[in-house]
């Protein structure tokens, strides 16, 4: 975002100012929050600062418009698991459904843990360790907002395929990594934070059950 008056530049949600702006993209930014928050008309926030309610809806904003950026990191990395089956569909088709963010925070749930989700019971809703997501973060801008779509992306891909965590790196470990590297702007490459920092890849057990890789070839002898 660039301001035509003076020319300062800034990257990213922290570009938007929560108080009198609206959010850029996604499936509709007309649903009124408190303090003037406007977020995304499918996205509702429980127990959330308006800060943390402001960088949840502009994260799902994120993914809603940047799908392509997010394909272009997984068919870069050999690391990084593709899309198995109709995930894609069913990953932009959650993104616009009705989402309810609860941030958890005051529930002294969140040692070591960023978000969770229980897809067996709850298709919609999301907890949030939005403390801790900031914690990890640090005080850059732009680590923030890279990390919040990481946790978001990962947590609804637990909707769409339900796998575990792996070893190695398993789909939702997938899916998150390819959002958070996506919105950079930069390739994946391992490093050394979570699941997918091997140069091993993904895990090959949740690879061969996804229905997009060839069967391994069987020797006749």
């Amino acid at each position: 975002m660039t301001n035509t008056e003076t020319g300062e530049q800034c990257w990213g949600t922290g570009c938007i100012d929560a108080g009198n702006q609206t959010l850029p993209g996604g499936s509709g930014s007309d649903k009124p929050g408190s303090s003037g928050l406007y977020l995304l008309s499918n996205i509702d926030v429980e127990n959330c600062s308006d800060a943390a309610s402001q960088r949840i809806s502009s994260a799902v904003a994120w993914l809603q418009d940047n799908l392509p950026a997010i394909d272009a990191t997984m068919s870069q990395s050999n690391v990084l698991m593709d899309w198995p089956g109709n995930s894609r569909k069913n990953f932009e088709d959650k993104l616009h459904k009705d989402l309810k963010f609860e941030c958890i925070n005051q529930k002294n749930k969140c040692e070591r843990l960023w978000g969770r989700t229980v897809p067996i019971l709850h298709q919609q809703r999301v907890a949030l360790c939005t403390d801790s997501i900031d914690e990890a973060a640090g005080t850059d801008p732009l680590d923030r907002d890279a990390l919040y779509i990481h946790v978001i992306s990962h947590e609804i891909g637990h909707f769409v395929r339900l796998n575990g965590h792996a070893s190695n790196c398993s789909f939702s470990d997938a899916v998150g990594f390819a959002a958070e590297y996506a919105f950079r702007g930069i390739p994946y490459q391992p490093g050394t934070r979570g699941p997918c920092s091997s140069p091993s890849g993904f895990d090959i057990a949740d690879k061969l059950n996804s229905g997009n890789m060839e069967k391994p070839l069987v020797s006749s002898k």
